[in-house]
């Protein structure tokens, strides 16, 4: 798979929602994902497109760090708190609307990890309210002026 970026700016609600709104006229399957990063790379939150709506992705890689297990563990936490309704399913593909669950899957190399996944359908507006939410909480970062969105395709 090969990733290209199609767009990427700045952080700001009403270009952003604008960019996402069209986004989602136009994905096709879960093809197109929406990336927003900090300037450290490694602080981001991700979204991608599925039949069912946008689905947030958590990626964590078992032989990662403490920390990025503290903040799988925050994540789940702050679902909770946001009061999202926690499923256990072996699949992630028929989440309803403000369900979210734990899951396994497979990279393209096919090793195992485990991802936190939670569908808001089409909701630009929820998608910017729960990133700044997930970077303030998690990451402790405020200043949203710093982030970066970025839409992109899978090849």
């Amino acid at each position: 798979m090969i990733l290209k970026n199609i767009k990427k700016e700045k952080f700001e609600l009403s270009k952003s929602l604008d960019a996402i709104n069209d986004w989602l006229k136009n994905a096709k399957k879960s093809k197109w994902f929406i990336l927003f990063v900090n300037n450290n790379e490694y602080e981001y939150v991700q979204y991608f497109y599925s039949e069912y709506g946008l689905i947030l992705d958590w990626p964590y890689n078992i032989k990662n760090s403490p920390k990025n297990f503290n903040q799988f563990l925050k994540v789940n936490t702050e679902m909770r708190k946001l009061r999202y309704k926690r499923v256990k399913r072996k699949c992630s593909k028929y989440l309803r609307y403000h369900e979210y669950g734990e899951f396994n899957t497979k990279n393209k190399n096919g090793k195992i990890f485990k991802v936190i996944r939670l569908n808001i359908e089409k909701n630009a507006y929820e998608v910017i309210e729960l990133t700044k939410y997930l970077f303030s909480k998690i990451y402790d970062f405020e200043n949203t002026k710093e982030i970066l969105m970025s839409i992109c395709l899978f090849d």
